[in-house]
Formats: structure tokens, C-alpha cells, sequence
């Protein structure tokens, strides 16, 4: 279960931020789409060193970490989406990427364990 919310959780901010972007900040597409740069080229950087982390000091750290990650940076774009910016959404999505990086591949490889 997991898995499959954070795979959601992740379709859905890919989708809402460039959309808020776009109408609310009335960026171009171009501008809309980097705003996931910074996030996407952390988790994909981070996603061999979690694995390493998993291997070497269990799974408690990186799913409690990467999960309180994750609730912080939701509650932070609940909290201030009245004063949302880009570099906050840029600051809030990478801290999101933070804690996906550290959950997601781990639970797929603590579930086909």
C-alpha cells in the first residue's frame, strides 16, 4: 500500500504543479515543466545511494525518514499554498523527492523480500 500511495501521491504533484504554474503564475510549459527538474534529477541521484542506506542500516531509517520527508513537504504546500512561489514550490517538491527517493525503490525491494 505503500508503494502504490506514493506512486499516486507522485502522478499527482507531477501533474498539479505545472498546472499551477501555468494558471497561477502564468508561466510558459517550459518554465512549468523545470520546476520538477531540481526534484526529479535528486531522487534520481539519491535513488543507488537509499539503496545503500537500506543495505547498510535496515529499513527503519530510510522509510521513517523519507516518510516524515514526505508529510513535512505536504504540510508545507497545504500550509502556505495561499503564499506559494516558485522557488517554494521548487524548495517543497525537492524536499518531497527527498523522501521519495528514500521509500520508494525501498519498499519495492522490502516487498519482493
Amino acid at each position: 500500500m505503500i508503494y502504490v500511495f506514493l506512486q499516486l501521491v507522485q502522478i499527482s504533484l507531477t501533474f498539479v504543479i505545472p498546472n499551477l504554474a501555468q494558471l497561477t503564475f502564468n508561466q510558459s510549459a517550459l518554465v512549468a515543466g523545470f520546476l520538477l527538474l531540481a526534484g526529479s534529477l535528486l531522487s534520481s541521484f539519491l535513488g543507488p545511494v537509499m539503496g545503500r542506506l537500506l543495505d547498510d542500516r535496515g529499513p527503519h531509517f530510510p522509510l521513517i525518514a523519507g516518510s516524515l520527508c514526505i508529510m513535512a513537504s505536504l504540510i508545507l504546500f497545504t500550509v502556505f499554498i495561499a503564499h506559494l512561489t516558485i522557488l517554494t514550490i521548487i524548495a517543497f517538491h525537492v524536499l518531497y523527492m527527498l523522501g521519495f527517493s528514500m521509500m520508494y525503490n525501498n519498499t519495492m525491494t522490502l516487498g519482493l523480500q
